[in-house]
């Protein structure tokens, strides 16, 4: 963030009140808060309060959404912005199942968690829009970096 234009705006939102003024006093202290806006409530609501195109978003929030998440904003990601999905091979999900299904075996996902499920549903969704590339980063507990080509 430190890295944005000056003229650049910061969207955060958190639906725990209690973790949104913890964001506040961390951006705060790194004397990005006046750049930021922040909204409490449900991302995928309150998107719509948002005006014009995104460079980058970030999704760390229930898996099992992702993928609507990514619907809500696709089309509102700039041409050449990125969407980062955060958790994709670690935490709660189950990266062997992961990897059998997207290596064609379709009933890898049987009896795994909603998480699981979320983000195959989540790389489906953003394998499936010809506008965006993704590729997967074995960072933290794993990154899906999806940039959109067109």
């Amino acid at each position: 963030a430190k890295g944005m234009p000056d003229d650049a705006e910061m969207f955060l939102t958190e639906h725990d009140p209690g973790e949104l003024d913890m964001a506040r006093d961390f951006l705060e202290r790194a004397g990005l808060a006046d750049g930021t806006t922040f909204l409490e409530g449900d991302a995928l609501e309150l998107v719509d309060s948002v005006d014009g195109e995104f460079d980058l978003v970030l999704f760390d929030h229930q898996k099992h959404r992702y993928a609507e998440a990514f619907d809500v904003i696709r089309d509102r990601v700039a041409v050449g912005g990125i969407v980062v999905a955060d958790n994709v091979m670690r935490g709660p999900i189950d990266f062997g199942a992961l990897v059998d299904w997207g290596e064609g075996t379709a009933q890898a996902l049987d009896g795994t968690n909603d998480d699981t499920r979320g983000i195959a549903a989540y790389l489906d969704a953003v394998r499936a829009d010809p506008r965006y590339e993704t590729i997967v980063l074995p960072v933290g507990n794993g990154l899906a970096v999806s940039s959109r080509l067109e």
